[in-house]
């Protein structure tokens, strides 16, 4: 019996192997097709507003010699936190992400338990980050009784625990609601990649499926 489950868990764990190597592998070629695609049309040295959610894509387009990227990930970003949020917020409403969505994004750590807001990690980088000495407000009527119990029993000498404050998570949602329709920038161009939260079947806008892959697709503004 110990020698079936052993041989099991073996197999179990070369599949897996193999499944990510396999992914891995379309992943690249996809990624190589999108490049060739780019530079067959002539997206190269452009001036457009362009938008991706995936890192590699990002730099992709870089390396073309494009000059505009809207990027919302605090770490790479130069922007202020004001303009930061306002193209955060911008491309969330852009993708349709309604009231109730947002305000689950910004509770995810109090609602699931969490020790990780990933809103306020992925798109303001440290600003949010807690731990026993450091937190954006102060404990008292800032965090929930579990929030705060994670906040001091974080280390100091971590960073990696961020939790949104309650005032926070009200200015957030109240500018949110606050971004009318036709205050939205479109981007000229977008790349997504695909099973992530933003999905291209709920885009407000106009925009036209000019390339597609298992792991990306291309968007153009029509409008």
């Amino acid at each position: 019996n110990v020698a079936l489950i052993i041989t099991f868990l073996l197999l179990n764990i070369l599949n897996s192997m193999n499944l990510e190597k396999n992914t891995t592998r379309k992943e690249i070629i996809d990624l190589k097709n999108i490049k060739q695609y780019l530079e067959k049309n002539n997206f190269k040295n452009t001036n457009i507003n362009f938008y991706t959610n995936d890192y590699l894509v990002k730099h992709l387009w870089l390396n073309l010699d494009n000059k505009y990227l809207t990027t919302i990930d605090g770490f790479s970003s130069s922007q202020s936190d004001k303009q930061l949020e306002s193209i955060v917020l911008n491309i969330f409403k852009l993708f349709n992400i309604q009231n109730v969505e947002f305000i689950e994004i910004l509770d995810e750590t109090n609602k699931y338990g969490q020790n990780r807001n990933n809103f306020a990690a992925e798109y303001f980088n440290y600003k949010y980050s807690v731990n026993f000495i450091r937190h954006y407000k102060p404990l008292i009527n800032e965090y929930t009784n579990n929030e705060i119990k994670i906040i001091k029993n974080v280390s100091p000498l971590l960073s990696y625990y961020a939790i949104i404050p309650n005032s926070e998570k009200i200015r957030l949602l109240n500018k949110y609601k606050k971004l009318n329709l036709d205050q939205i920038i479109y981007p000229d161009l977008i790349i997504l990649k695909r099973n992530t939260f933003f999905n291209e079947k709920s885009i407000l806008g106009k925009y036209k499926d000019i390339y597609s892959n298992n792991n990306y697709i291309i968007l153009k503004n029509d409008m």
